[in-house]
């Protein structure tokens, strides 16, 4: 395995199935050793983190109200 065939599998493979808490171990190995793999497993966290500050962005009100609007019950 070349550094190249490692890259591609981490970042269509192995990152869209990571969850956040997931431990990736490597080895010694050359190809391991890519900032482009680390780049991308570590996106997954950053971008469960930014998911997360979507809820900050509105208020129980306006939560509230789209919720009613859909014909869901809010309490």
């Amino acid at each position: 395995m070349n550094r190249c065939i490692f890259e591609t599998y981490v970042e269509k493979e192995l990152a869209p199935t990571l969850d956040k808490g997931d431990v990736v171990i490597l080895d010694n190995l050359a190809a391991h050793k890519s900032k482009a793999a680390e780049k991308a497993i570590k996106a997954i966290d950053a971008l469960w983190q930014e998911i997360g500050h979507i809820c900050d962005l509105f208020d129980r009100a306006e939560c509230q109200n789209y919720f009613t609007a859909a014909g869901y019950g809010f309490s």
